[in-house]
């Protein structure tokens, strides 16, 4: 269900829809968790964060939270990934839970 927002909302104004609640601030608006903490919804990370703002990239679907001067990402992984280096092998040399690896022809 999409979320229809007021028209020019003033900072610090909040809005209320399907029992959930967000503020503008910082020309964006705010999901409120728990009453206190708030979450940016946007496509880009907020311009001044503080330690701890919590940020959904509404692009990719990544939430991020703000510590020691970086955004890093945190939540669920939606789709595993695993990266393998084939490079021969060894007889007996395991890589991440497969026995040795023939390489065959790849160069």
């Amino acid at each position: 269900m999409a979320i229809n927002f007021p028209d020019s909302p003033t900072t610090g104004q909040t809005y209320s829809s399907n029992g959930r609640t967000w503020v503008y601030q910082e020309s964006v608006w705010k999901i409120m968790l728990d009453g206190q903490q708030q979450m940016v919804v946007s496509d880009t990370a907020p311009s001044s964060p503080v330690s701890g703002d919590l940020w959904f990239n509404s692009t990719t679907g990544a939430a991020y939270v703000y510590y020691d001067s970086y955004w890093i990402e945190f939540g669920v992984q939606t789709s595993p990934t695993m990266a393998l280096n084939v490079d021969g092998g060894r007889p007996g040399t395991i890589y991440g839970g497969i026995s040795s690896l023939n390489g065959g022809g790849v160069n």
